[in-house]
Formats: structure tokens, C-alpha cells, sequence
């Protein structure tokens, strides 16, 4: 394993080992995600057992020697003013040092899970709750990202954005704002796709399509293979919809994609 400290959440509470993760995710509630073929299980295995060679190398094919420090499973980060539903990062490297600075890296990682609802399903939930009386201000934060990206140039199509997986955009703009926060010079969010003798082929295929509808949408049409590293020709901009934390002037912003195959 590389010399990186890891903690679950914050610095209270240190992981030193595989067994440090899976207390911690039992403890907090999450003892359904761990098992085999599921993210949570998959990265802790990576990150303590396994040749983290990969991960390193993909970053510094594209930005020189980086170091790790600090590593946080289930960080989570606030991205607007919108109440509840922070990011919540399967991984966050803050602090990041490279030859240009500070770099913040947020990771989503995936097993045979999906990556969450299509947006589409989460305004038809909010308009579910309304028809019955109950408020919801879910679709405040959705219409703020797309505004956010759209702009004034009116560039991007509301039907399209509809159809894409909301946790592809929330891991992305949860990688920018804790770049922001930490005053760094780029942020890097990386999905992490993790095969196991329990992977589904028909998860697989539905993650990789799902997740290049979502690169073509921000405008990476290249089919990304295992550690590539693309910078998001898109800026977050700001808007009037909510108060973001995401707006992208001033940083760089990129997506790797990285395939790891557990024995």
C-alpha cells in the first residue's frame, strides 16, 4: 500500500487496515454495502491489499510526480445552500502535492451498482411528494446544476441532462467545491470500476454506457479506456438558481477512468 494516511469521514478516526474500514462501515450504519462485488468492499481492499501501482500512474502520465497524503473514505462536501444531500465521496485525497501545487481528487467507485437515479427520476420524485402535499427542494439543486453549465449561452439540452445519472454530476461538482476549499490548482474526479469473480456483465456495460452519455454531455466525446485522463472542456459557472460552491473559473478540472480486476 502506498505510505497515505487514511481515516473514515475525518481525522477522528484513523483506518490502518482492511478490518479498520469494514468496522467502520458497520458501525456507521453501512454493513449491507460491504461484500463482495459491491464499491465500498472493492476499494478498501485496493487501497490496503492489493498493488496500488495503477491509481499512481494514471495520475502521473498526466500530471508529473504527485504525492498522497491524506485519504478519506466517506468524506462528504456541501456544494450549495440547498439542505441535505452533500456529496458523499467513496474516497477523497485532499492536499494532493504535484508540480503545479495542490490537487484534490474525489473518487466514485463502482461495482455492479449503478450510479444512482437518472435526474429525470428524481424531479418525478419531487413532484410525487408535491401531489401529496409534501415539499421537496431536490429539484433546486438539479435545475442549478444544469443552469450552472448551460449559461446564457443556452448551449446544452434540459431533455438530454434529464436522462443522465445524477451521481455522475454530484461526484464531479463534489470534487470541485472541496478543490475550491482547500485552495487547490486542480481537481480530479476519478471513477474507479472494480471487477470481481461476482461482477455482472449487464452492470458493467450499463455503467460504461451511463457513464459516456455523461462525458459526451460535458463535452469529452473520446470513448475513455482504463487510465485515462481527460480535461472537462465545461465550465461550472455561477447562477442564480442556488448559491453554489462549484463554479470552475480559475481550475482545472478533469475525469480519469480507471478498471481494476480483484483476485
Amino acid at each position: 500500500m502506498a505510505n497515505i494516511n487514511f481515516y473514515f469521514r475525518n481525522k477522528k478516526r484513523q483506518l490502518k487496515n482492511y478490518n479498520d474500514v469494514e468496522i467502520a462501515y458497520n458501525e456507521f450504519g453501512k454493513k449491507k454495502d460491504w461484500c463482495e462485488g459491491k464499491s465500498a468492499e472493492s476499494l478498501a481492499r485496493f487501497w490496503f491489499n492489493e498493488n496500488t501501482d495503477p491509481f499512481t500512474i494514471m495520475l502521473e502520465s498526466e500530471f508529473g510526480l504527485i504525492k498522497l497524503i491524506d485519504g478519506f473514505f466517506e468524506a462528504t462536501t456541501p456544494f450549495d445552500n440547498v439542505p441535505r444531500g452533500p456529496r458523499n465521496h467513496d474516497i477523497l485525497f485532499k492536499n494532493v502535492i504535484y508540480d503545479k501545487g495542490k490537487m484534490t481528487i474525489g473518487v466514485e467507485a463502482k461495482g455492479n451498482e449503478e450510479y444512482a437515479k437518472l435526474i429525470k427520476e428524481k424531479y418525478d420524485y419531487v413532484n410525487k411528494k408535491r401531489q401529496i402535499g409534501q415539499n421537496s427542494n431536490q429539484d433546486i439543486r438539479l435545475d442549478a446544476i444544469f443552469d450552472s453549465l448551460n449559461g446564457k449561452e443556452n448551449k446544452i439540452d434540459i431533455n438530454a441532462y434529464k436522462e443522465l445519472r445524477y451521481q455522475l454530476f454530484s461526484g464531479l461538482v463534489g470534487t470541485i467545491t472541496e478543490a475550491k476549499k482547500n485552495k487547490s490548482n486542480c481537481a480530479v474526479f476519478i471513477i474507479h470500476q472494480f471487477l470481481t469473480h461476482r461482477s455482472i456483465a449487464e452492470s458493467l456495460e450499463r455503467n460504461y454506457n451511463d457513464l459516456h452519455q455523461f462525458l459526451d454531455f460535458i463535452g469529452i466525446k473520446k470513448l475513455m479506456k482504463s487510465g485515462d485522463i481527460i480535461k472537462v472542456p465545461l465550465n461550472f459557472q455561477e447562477t442564480d438558481i442556488a448559491n453554489i460552491k462549484y463554479a470552475s473559473d480559475g481550475i482545472d478540472v478533469y475525469i480519469g477512468y480507471l478498471k481494476t480486476k480483484l483476485d
